[in-house]
């Protein structure tokens, strides 16, 4: 018995062929494609909160140049800054906030959601929740262990490029009632450096939306797939088929004709390789017809040949009985003739014995 399963049929063969391929290039193509979303989305979210983050920027940098205009003092620029900071909003609810940068653990200076923590020390173990840090100028990321405090990955950062950088983190979300969530979310905040005052101003959004983004996206693509899969399964059952019957009709003439059946005809339609094959089954036939049919004229003359020779030796056979009765005469007349010879002998031993008896008398 063989070591495995083995195709019998052409149309079997044709359909894993093409299926299995299709099945992988279609899955890779989906998996490729939802990815490809869910990065563009990701990417555009990274540069949405870049680009609003600037925006916020700017107003402290205005801020500052009235400072060193001496159009307001320095306390005054930073006072008016955070108020105009802490009444921007986007997407009707995200913030921005400032932080020193302090380390180990900066210090809050303006948060409009929770005034509480102004001013304290952002040290609290529930803000160990980084889980990625990325510069913007040279997109090197660095993961971390899930327990780096949030405020120290800002500073980090931010001193590590000019331009800012991303912090990916879990954390809860507030709920239409108030209060929070259990559960923790990804967030993605940008923060940038305002290095003549020290602060670090950085806003967040979450970003589970993105993974159910990508799943969404995944059924779409996976409804459009499978439906489009199965049609192509069932158009290649359908070639298949027109392929193998004529194939397989071939085959069992073949049989027929390997038989004895020299009757049997090879046909198949069209001009393709099938139709080839016929044509040639047809050639090979009609080639072993006419050596069949030289077979059977020359045992017909082997055949007369036969019954001649047969005829020759019947007449040999006669002609040498004759012969042989002949010999058997001839023998018999030799034999004959030795037995007068030896009588005469006798006859003329017995005178030359009566003529020396003869002799001695006288």
């Amino acid at each position: 018995m063989g070591g495995g399963y083995q195709m019998k049929t052409v149309r079997s063969k044709l359909l894993v062929l093409v299926s299995i391929p299709t099945f992988v290039v279609l899955a890779i193509l989906v998996l490729y494609s939802t990815n490809l979303v869910r990065n563009i989305i990701y990417q555009e979210r990274k540069l949405k909160q870049k680009h609003v983050v600037e925006t916020a920027y700017s107003i402290l940098e205005h801020f500052y140049r009235l400072a060193q205009q001496g159009m307001l003092t320095e306390q005054q620029a930073k006072d008016m800054a955070k108020e105009a900071i802490k009444t921007l909003r986007y997407e009707e609810v995200e913030y921005f906030w400032i932080n020193d940068d302090r380390l180990p653990y900066p210090t809050m200076i303006m948060h409009p959601t929770n005034p509480a923590l102004d001013g304290k020390v952002l040290d609290d173990p529930k803000y160990n929740c980084a889980t990625l840090m990325e510069t913007v100028s040279d997109g090197k990321v660095t993961k971390t262990d899930g327990k780096k405090n949030l405020f120290q990955a800002f500073v980090e950062v931010a001193n590590a490029d000019v331009n800012g950088g991303y912090v990916e983190y879990l954390w809860t979300k507030p709920l239409k009632g108030g209060g929070v969530t259990k559960e923790l979310y990804p967030k993605l905040s940008f923060v940038k450096k305002f290095k003549p005052w020290g602060w670090i101003i950085g806003s967040g959004v979450y970003i589970d939306d993105i993974q159910q983004t990508f799943f969404s996206k995944m059924l779409t693509y996976l409804s459009i797939t499978i439906p489009s899969f199965a049609v192509l399964v069932i158009l290649m059952f359908f070639i298949s088929s027109s392929i193998s019957k004529p194939i397989r009709a071939l085959a069992q003439r073949a049989l027929e004709f390997g038989k004895g059946d020299l009757t049997v005809k090879f046909e198949a339609k069209g001009k393709d390789e099938v139709a080839q094959m016929a044509q040639a089954l047809t050639q090979m036939a009609d080639a072993l017809r006419e050596s069949m049919r030289t077979i059977d004229e020359s045992s017909v003359q082997v055949n007369s040949s036969a019954q001649s020779l047969a005829s020759t030796a019947e007449e040999l056979s006669a002609s040498s009985e004759e012969l042989a009765s002949q010999m058997e005469e001839v023998n018999r007349s030799a034999q004959n003739a030795s037995a007068s010879i030896q009588e005469v002998t006798s006859g003329i031993e017995e005178v030359a014995a009566s003529a020396q008896n003869v002799s001695k008398a006288a």
